[in-house]
């Protein structure tokens, strides 16, 4: 077995450990609003990132195959069917448990000493996920009761309820009934109740799981456009030069290129985010913007609640500011850059900048942070090493002859 081959594994097993721990994370968080087991999911996850970064990134990234990998074409039996929150959360802790064994063993051959680091995370693993999984049995316990009692035979359901009450966990009917008693929502749904989704969370959804964005500053064919919006891009964004009498018709070219692409209900699911660069070149369907200039909350007055924002900021004051509005609300996201100097302004932040970012707010940002400026498929690893793992990419794919290729490449590293 050569080093690139354990690399790879080790990629694999850290990609699919993230993936599974921001699952649980997001359910703590968003659906449970429960504080203290969100604050013990995130630590966790922080120990997790930690352990990740002492393995070398450029060894994983060099060994890094998406496309070559004979098992991802394959779904496990049953993926596409209904699940509860239950399913979903022990789905998910299984792949955590399982990727950390992985790192556990094959770490022993090329940085032994982070064994017992992935050893230590995965039992910290099977105790969270008890105690993640027992609120969820609550909630739907509690969710269960609540349609019983709301049937028309609630009489007959309430006496079997009472029946059953003994057979629960001790603590489950007690808290559930405390929860009804002040009104509130008992602990956990099942997910199916979609309906209960806002558009914003819909496109904040797709937001936090874009990892790059291609900036469109150019016309492109229906074929090239074709190919990469079946290239695993999760956002486009429409740049206006104010300089170039034709950018704002070739942007709009842009935007009926994928209205017709997304026309159909059944290609809903996969449609990208789709938003403009400049607040010059505007369309009623498209999902946001990201501004460069400007007063912000005037800006997300203006959006409305159903729409994303995105601010560019180049110096750390700005990016502390964008958190805190992402906190209350206005903005979503923030792109930071411009990283590189391709034109030779001298304006370039370097990766210093997107370390300080982070470290400014303990390795765990509020809202997703976004590279920007001059990325290729060589420097983004630097990006990677700062801590940063999404951006946006403009000539290094618009430039590009065979574009689906060049956005394929950034895709694999994903």
């Amino acid at each position: 077995m050569s080093k690139q081959e354990i690399y790879r594994i080790l990629d694999a097993a850290i990609n699919r450990g993230r993936e599974a721990l921001r699952v649980v994370e997001d359910a703590a968080r968003f659906i449970d609003d429960n504080e203290a087991l969100a604050s013990a999911l995130k630590e966790t996850r922080r120990q997790f990132t930690e352990t990740a970064d002492k393995l070398d990134r450029r060894e994983r990234l060099l060994a890094r195959d998406a496309t070559g990998d004979v098992g991802a074409p394959f779904e496990e039996d049953g993926e596409d069917q209904p699940a509860t929150l239950a399913d979903v959360l022990s789905a998910n802790f299984a792949r955590l448990q399982e990727s950390a064994r992985s790192l556990e063993e094959f770490s022993k051959l090329v940085a032994p000493q982070l064994a017992r680091e992935w050893e230590k995370i995965r039992y910290e693993a099977y105790a969270l996920e008890k105690s993640t999984l027992e609120a969820a049995v609550r909630r739907e316990n509690a969710e269960q009761e609540t349609l019983e009692r709301s049937a028309p035979d609630a009489a007959e359901h309430n006496d079997n309820a009472e029946q059953e009450a003994p057979e629960r966990s001790s603590s489950a009917p007690n808290e559930a009934d405390e929860q009804r008693q002040k009104g509130a929502a008992p602990s956990f749904f099942p997910f199916e109740r979609s309906e209960e989704l806002t558009p914003c969370d819909v496109l904040r959804g797709k937001l936090n799981r874009s990892s790059f964005a291609v900036c469109v500053d150019r016309p492109l064919t229906d074929s090239d456009a074709e190919t990469l919006f079946n290239a695993n891009v999760g956002m486009f964004q429409l740049c206006y030069d104010p300089n170039d009498p034709s950018a704002s018709p070739n942007t709009i070219l842009f935007l009926d290129q994928y209205r017709r692409a997304f026309s159909d209900e059944s290609n809903a699911a996969r449609r990208p985010l789709l938003l403009t660069r400049d607040f010059t070149v505007w369309a009623d369907d498209l999902d946001g913007g990201v501004l460069h200039q400007g007063n912000w909350q005037e800006v997300r007055a203006q959006l409305g609640e159903n729409r994303v924002l995105g601010v560019a900021v180049s110096n750390l004051a700005d990016a502390l500011r964008a958190f805190q509005a992402g906190k209350e609300g206005i903005v979503d996201f923030i792109e930071a850059g411009p990283v590189f100097d391709r034109t030779g302004s001298g304006t370039a932040t370097g990766t210093a900048f997107l370390r300080a970012i982070l470290e400014a707010v303990d390795g765990v940002p509020p809202i997703p942070v976004f590279a920007f400026g001059g990325i290729t498929s060589e420097n983004c690893v630097d990006v990677f090493d700062s801590g940063v793992e999404r951006f946006c990419v403009g000539a290094s794919i618009m430039d590009a002859q065979d574009k689906r290729f060049a956005a394929m490449q950034f895709a694999s590293l994903f």
